[in-house]
């Protein structure tokens, strides 16, 4: 039977009688880890009103880390304010949008990408904008469709949508109906995976 030990210290693993080795560990979501190590970000579009009922983006992402680290996105959440005109409304994910007024016409960057180790002082490297009535994303493939009755905050848990370098990710929103006053908003939970601690 062989010894695990630590050439430093001196100090053994434990074995049981049934070869179980005894650890003192503390768990954590891979999420919860990147923001530990200062890589975990969120993304939020601010607060749009939309004037119409046609499908709007909303969110358009791009992962541009110069490490070429995947952006792993965990949790979408959706912000939908009281319509003038209450009935069904629609969120739609892209996979992988290029085209549309969102990206090439004066793009609005995200208000919010914040990191969430308040310690750190990395940021992301991505081509994040918002949209408004009139915008148009016309590309890539439907990923993930939602229908919502009603108003309020929605959470989508992903598990993970891995955005490597040059991927991209859009989100559009379809009002109820006849709406012509309706405020809206997207957040992006997310970190960048790496192998190495950034700040600590």
């Amino acid at each position: 039977m062989s010894t695990l030990r630590d050439p430093l210290t001196g100090d053994a693993q434990r074995i049981d009688v049934s070869g179980r080795a005894a650890v003192y560990a503390n768990t954590e979501t891979t999420g919860e880890h990147f923001a530990h190590i200062g890589d975990g970000y969120n993304i939020h579009t601010g607060w749009i009103t939309l004037t119409n009922a046609t499908e709007t983006p909303i969110l358009y992402v791009k992962n541009n880390d110069a490490g070429g680290r995947d952006l792993v996105i965990t949790g979408i959440f959706y912000f939908m304010g009281t319509s003038n005109s209450p009935g069904d409304s629609y969120w739609d994910v892209v996979r992988n949008p290029t085209a549309g007024t969102i990206i090439s016409s004066t793009p609005t960057t995200v208000p919010v990408a914040s990191n969430r180790g308040h310690a750190s002082p990395n940021t992301l490297t991505v081509d994040a904008y918002i949209g408004a009535t009139g915008d148009t994303m016309t590309d890539g493939t439907d990923e993930l469709l939602s229908l919502y009755t009603g108003t309020g905050r929605n959470a989508v848990i992903v598990g993970a949508i891995v955005l490597a370098k040059g991927n991209s990710i859009g989100i559009k929103y379809t009002p109820p109906t006849s709406n012509t006053s309706q405020v809206v908003g997207v957040a992006l939970a997310c970190f960048l995976e790496s192998t190495e601690p950034s700040f600590r």
